[in-house]
């Protein structure tokens, strides 16, 4: 099964690659069903592998490899992505623990659901001592990613910067509007998100504080994400 994860990892945009010169490969997957992301039918196909990147898809019958792995009657696919990882402190606390995830041929995260770990001030930061059992701290995303590259969790992490963490950061969690002048801050605290690497902006409208933010505010957050590239996701009022 390992194995088979392993392969789900690979990049399928290797397959515009040309055909590389025939000779040995690292590996062969031979005889699965390939599904590749692109919407087509599935097909049945040898998958070639050198140094980790996909080389050719078709019928290998002809090539070798060092190892190869029979596939037949298996499904052969690009790694998963969870779009709704919640949190990713289990994966700094214990690293391991992504092996769960990995196991059901995920290999990307997302997470960041109206609330984030990242950014982080005073009054946020007692609350993660407390949650993340008195070990790592950190204010930016910037941060927060290079701790969990040093952790090695092995799955890729994307993040959401949450509207409701950087309006707790500002505001705190009382239900008033944020001045002109707080609200600036809190597009700043956006900004930065996305420049450290977040992908967009996400609300939980129905839990507070985030269910104390006005569209007017919720749009303002939103465009700042959006010159960034990022895009926006919600959990609706209801």
């Amino acid at each position: 099964m390992s194995c088979y994860i392993r392969v789900l990892a690979l990049p399928f945009a290797c397959l515009l690659l040309s055909a590389c010169s025939p000779g040995s490969f690292d590996l062969i997957v031979r005889g699965g069903r390939v599904i590749d992301g692109t919407g087509g039918p599935s097909y049945v196909a040898d998958i070639a592998i050198r140094n980790g990147v996909i080389e050719q898809v078709g019928d290998l019958s002809d090539q070798g490899a060092r190892r190869v792995i029979d596939a037949e009657g298996l499904v052969v696919t690009p790694g998963f992505i969870d779009m709704m990882g919640g949190s990713t402190l289990p994966l700094l606390l214990d690293p391991v623990s992504a092996e769960s995830k990995l196991r059901q041929g995920i290999t990307t995260m997302m997470a960041g659901e109206g609330g984030s770990l990242a950014p982080q001030n005073e009054r946020t930061r007692e609350d993660l001592r407390q949650a993340s059992e008195g070990g790592h701290t950190w204010s930016t995303f910037d941060e927060y990613f290079r701790l969990l590259e040093e952790e090695g969790v092995a799955l890729n992490v994307i993040h959401n910067v949450g509207a409701a963490q950087v309006r707790r950061i500002i505001v705190g969690d009382e239900d008033r509007d944020p001045t002109p002048e707080q609200l600036d801050r809190m597009k700043e605290l956006v900004a930065e998100a996305m420049e450290d690497g977040a992908i967009g902006l996400s609300t939980a409208l129905i839990y507070p504080p985030g269910s104390y933010a006005k569209t007017e505010e919720i749009i303002e957050l939103a465009k700042v994400a959006a010159q960034h590239g990022g895009v926006y996701f919600t959990h609706m009022r209801n």
